[in-house]
């Protein structure tokens, strides 16, 4: 049985109020360090309690969250409620890219690929829509920078968008009853 979008939508929210709540937590904490009395150190304890509290219910929320993706049937639905499509060689962004939403290419193995297992259908390094990122820390930069990202790769997702995603129109199947019955 597939999960519902309407299930990942949830728990986006839902990480979405929490990270809110843990933000105003942390400058509440921060604020009472700031003045230093000792009449809040009971108040400074009850925010590390919630605060903790919101970390394990986010967790759960994570954990749920990859179990519901890891089980979901259409990847289509996931791509619709995706910001970034973060990928290594997997044809996932030929779709994804139909959405003109930033693709980044996690390729820290891509020597042992392009040489010694399948290698490449486009050039990796000047056709793809995305930068090719090598690093757990290059990623993180990436998704932190993402607007730069977007504005230094915009040519060449366009490139990429003109290339492979123009027939794509929603009219796929009338284009070729068109052109087989011209």
């Amino acid at each position: 049985m597939g999960t519902s979008l309407n299930e990942l939508k949830t728990g986006r929210e839902k990480l979405e109020i929490i990270n809110q709540v843990l933000a105003r937590i942390n400058s509440i904490s921060e604020a009472i360090d700031n003045t230093r009395l000792d009449e809040v150190v009971g108040l400074k304890q009850a925010c590390e309690s919630l605060k903790n509290e919101c970390l394990k219910f986010k967790n759960d929320i994570v954990d749920k969250n990859d179990d519901i993706l890891s089980k979901y049937d259409d990847i289509s639905e996931i791509y619709l409620i995706s910001d970034i499509c973060i990928t290594d060689y997997s044809s996932v962004f030929f779709d994804f890219a139909n959405l003109k939403r930033p693709v980044l290419f996690y390729t820290y193995d891509i020597e042992k690929y392009k040489n010694q297992l399948r290698g490449f259908y486009i050039d990796m390094n000047t056709e793809v829509p995305g930068p090719l990122l090598y690093t757990s820390e290059e990623v993180v930069n990436a998704i932190l920078n993402i607007d730069q990202i977007n504005e230094e790769y915009k040519e060449r997702y366009e490139e990429f968008y003109k290339r492979f995603c123009c027939y794509d129109d929603g009219n796929a199947s009338k284009h070729i009853v068109e052109e087989v019955f011209k």
